[in-house]
């Protein structure tokens, strides 16, 4: 097994870990036990970081239990609308998210922008997971 790194960010009693370590992906499912989430949700990911990194996680996420959907935005700054933001809700609302359910941004940047912005709003704020892939 690779080994993993933890980085406690303390933040009072919004505080959380980073986990930096080869081969997480493939193992998202013990990682994802301890953050009590509900068993539905989303990973949003931009063109690039669809195939790479999203449909692995998918697929890690799904042998651990879970139940994922990607959905893709177009690369770029150009995809930080309102209009984006509201298709990415009508999408999580048609698949009958809720409040234990969660948002995943698959690479950062616009990404998590625009993933960030969609957890807060829906459904008065679900929780969020950051997937960068910069050091991916």
């Amino acid at each position: 097994m690779a080994a993993t790194q933890r980085v406690r960010v303390e933040l009072g009693s919004r505080s959380y870990d980073i986990i930096i370590g080869d081969g997480l992906i493939a193992r998202a499912g013990e990682f994802w036990e301890p953050l009590r989430l509900g068993r539905r949700g989303v990973l949003i990911a931009d063109e690039n970081t669809h195939h790479r990194w999203a449909a692995p996680l998918r697929d890690a996420l799904a042998r651990a239990g879970y139940e994922t959907t990607v959905l893709e935005i177009p690369t770029g700054e150009p995809s930080k609308t309102l209009a984006r933001v509201q298709s990415l809700v009508e999408r999580m609302t048609g698949l009958g998210l809720d409040r234990r359910s969660f948002v995943v941004a698959v690479g950062g940047g616009v990404v998590g922008d625009v993933a960030g912005f969609v957890a807060a709003i829906y459904l008065r704020g679900i929780a969020y997971v950051q997937v960068p892939t910069t050091l991916l």
